[in-house]
């Protein structure tokens, strides 16, 4: 029986109206969760390159723009709707005029400043921690993966699964509502997930299991999320997410480490090029 007292809260960060850290013309905003950090990253007209020095591999999602990257010198092209996956070291980023990268980079000791740090201030015990990055066995120092071009799995057509050493996400995507009668709710033992709204409002469902004291019990949560919003879910709390109004959805699942049970069940599109 899981004890209720031994689960974190769950939270909601609207990153999108958030107050900005301005950086060689971004605009910066930043949110976390135990493993993992969010940056929204938007230029603005003159932004030079974008730096950034990881400790492990990062990921850059470019939803709606093109993009250029350059690691250890050389230069490489992204377009709109493509993921790519940045190597340890010093990256530079530019976008092919004004619009938003989303960098995604997983957290082991320190982090910057958060506009959630005060949610971790009490540490982050029960969530499994990012670990040691997994071994890279092939393929270029930059992937840059085409979103159209990666086949989901057999009977799961939300799944859109990519890794990199340390973190796996999942880039969920379709048009109009979610299908109510065909909702999906889970629980993770161990991960935390972020669900971050790129594009479309949604409304996150989720259920703290009752332990043995009904003193302590929770009332579901039904949090509506806008564009721009990262949703923080702990293990074991049930969820699932459902798209709000008419238009494109596009939400973002986050993990750190790679989930394993993805691994083995052979979903990650770019498994072949790491060994865990």
């Amino acid at each position: 029986m899981v004890h209720i007292s031994a689960i974190r809260p769950h939270s909601l960060v609207e990153m999108e109206g958030s107050e900005a850290i301005p950086e060689n013309g971004w605009s910066i905003r930043r949110a976390r969760g135990a493993t993992f950090l969010v940056e929204l990253a938007d230029a603005r007209p003159g932004a030079t390159a974008l730096q950034r020095t990881f400790d492990d591999e990062a990921i850059l999602l470019l939803p709606f723009i093109a993009g250029e990257v350059t690691v250890g010198g050389v230069q490489t092209e992204a377009p709109e709707r493509s993921i790519v996956v940045l190597p340890a070291g010093n990256s530079e980023i530019t976008l092919k005029g004004e619009g938003r990268a989303i960098l995604l980079s997983p957290i082991r000791d320190n982090a910057p400043e958060t506009l959630n740090d005060t949610d971790y201030a009490g540490g982050t015990a029960g969530i499994r921690p990012a670990g040691q990055p997994a071994e890279r066995t092939g393929g270029a120092d930059v992937q840059v993966i085409n979103v159209d071009a990666i086949v989901p799995p057999a009977g799961k057509p939300r799944l859109r699964m990519v890794r990199s050493s340390s973190m796996s996400i999942n880039w969920i995507e379709y048009e109009g509502v979610r299908d109510r009668s065909n909702l999906s709710p889970h629980s993770h033992d161990d991960f935390e997930q972020g669900s971050l709204a790129i594009e479309g409002a949604f409304l996150h469902h989720l259920r703290v299991p009752w332990g043995p004291d009904a003193n302590a019990w929770r009332d579901d949560a039904h949090l509506e999320a806008p564009k721009g919003s990262l949703c923080i879910i702990p293990p074991r709390v049930i969820h699932t997410t459902e798209g709000l109004g008419e238009g494109k959805h596009i939400l973002i699942d986050v993990f750190a480490p790679a989930r394993p049970d993805f691994v083995a069940a052979g979903w990650i599109s770019n498994q072949a090029l790491y060994r865990d």
